[in-house]
């Protein structure tokens, strides 16, 4: 069971790669998003994406703390996952060049993790480690959202 839990909430492995796990694990998200067909589809298998992920992580991160002995493992990346989709989630066909600036977007707010991310990591277990990436994904949206309004506009 402690194999297939560090297997599911590291995206794979992923999140056992060297340096930057999160980034690892955001990447493997982007490469499920290039694979899920696009237009009128596209909302439910980013929803979906959103959904498994995300129960993943919260029933098996308190598992995960224990093994790892310590709040947000890094080897934890399923909520990277769900943070990256929640940014991607109003576009309507995966564009590579939106997809891309997701990663990007994403990245950047779940480093800094702007506020109140930041204080919802310290909810517990497998809550904690999810509702801060969901939140930074959810400002991902919104920049994503605006910067491809204000492009087709003046583009």
């Amino acid at each position: 069971m402690d194999r297939l839990t560090k297997f599911l909430l590291s995206f794979g492995g992923l999140g056992y790669l060297p340096v930057v796990p999160g980034t690892w694990g955001t990447l493997g998200a982007v490469g499920v998003a290039f694979l899920l067909p696009g237009d009128r589809w596209w909302p439910a298998g980013a929803g979906a994406a959103i959904l498994v992920s995300s129960a993943l992580t919260i029933a098996l991160g308190r598992r995960a703390e224990r093994l790892a002995a310590g709040k947000d493992p890094q080897f934890v990346v399923l909520d990277e996952v769900a943070g990256y989709f929640v940014t991607v989630l109003a576009f309507t066909r995966p564009e590579p060049l939106w997809l891309a600036a997701g990663f990007f977007v994403f990245r950047v707010l779940d480093i800094k993790k702007p506020w109140p991310a930041k204080r919802l990591e310290k909810l517990p277990a497998g809550v904690g480690v999810l509702l801060d990436d969901l939140l930074v994904g959810v400002y991902g949206l919104v920049l994503l959202t605006v910067a491809r309004w204000l492009a087709e506009r003046w583009l």
